[in-house]
């Protein structure tokens, strides 16, 4: 005799409901989806009101979720940020940035026959923002390092992203504002972006004192080596964007110079 389920009266298959147990996990996922948007929205507010014991309450292994999606949305608004800043910046010595990432391409497919290549801007919001997000990984690695290795300390690396994740929310609404204001001028961007790393490197301090058991001096140690290691990376990119940037206009004006010439 065929038995059937006391909530949806579907008969049982192997003493179970399917219908009821696919029902309950769609609703699951629901509320879990909702609860970390709604704790992303919480983490936000408390990041500007009470950063310490925001940090304190939210930084916990069991936010890893909320902490790799905070540090995603945040490398996400970065590489638009550097997208935006390049494309204002060009925009205002009457260039554009597809054209010098076309020029910059079809300067690789002359010099490739050599074996180098240049770094091209084509993507160059893409390329950003999967860098911030192996920048926020490593940074996340050396901390562990630093605590396991040099200071002796047993720290939970997932507590370390969580924290990581937690911190950068109120860095990605300060990116959000520096994009918007870079198109009124990229200065003002810049402007926006140090203030936004000047938290960003407060609150880190902030919350490694949290989550570890290290002392101020120990913490100051670790910080440097993270920022050093960041600021040589952000640097070398710097540095490539400006230069690719300079033989993309060089080649632009020679190549504008020899249409000239020939009447083109």
């Amino acid at each position: 005799m065929a038995k059937f389920c006391n909530k949806c009266g579907k008969p049982l298959v192997d003493g179970k409901c399917s219908h009821c147990e696919q029902t309950e996990k769609e609703v699951v996922e629901s509320t879990s989806e909702e609860n970390l948007f709604i704790e992303y929205l919480n983490v936000l507010k408390g990041m500007f009101t009470h950063p310490v014991a925001t940090i304190k309450k939210e930084a916990t292994a069991k936010n890893l979720p909320l902490g790799i999606v905070s540090i995603v949305i945040c490398a996400i608004l970065f590489g638009i940020f550097i997208h935006v800043l390049l494309s204002n910046i060009f925009s205002s010595v009457g260039m554009d940035l597809s054209v010098i990432s076309t020029m910059m391409e079809q300067l690789n497919t002359k010099i490739a026959a050599t074996g180098l290549s240049l770094p091209s801007l084509s993507n160059v919001g893409i390329k950003m923002a999967i860098m911030f997000a192996i920048a926020s990984v490593i940074i996340a690695g050396l901390i562990y390092l630093m605590h396991a290795v040099i200071f002796k300390k047993k720290l939970d690396f997932k507590k370390i992203v969580s924290m990581i994740g937690i911190i950068e929310v109120s860095f990605s609404v300060l990116l959000l504002a520096a994009t918007i204001l870079s198109f009124i001028h990229y200065v003002l961007g810049l402007i926006i972006l140090i203030l936004a790393i000047a938290f960003l490197l407060v609150h880190l301090h902030q919350g490694i004192l949290v989550i570890s058991t290290t002392t101020k001096t120990q913490t100051i140690y670790t910080i440097a080596l993270c920022v050093g290691i960041a600021i040589i990376a952000f640097t070398l990119s710097l540095v490539t964007v400006l230069i690719s940037s300079i033989l993309a206009l060089s080649l632009q004006t020679t190549s504008t110079s020899i249409s000239s010439g020939l009447g083109l």
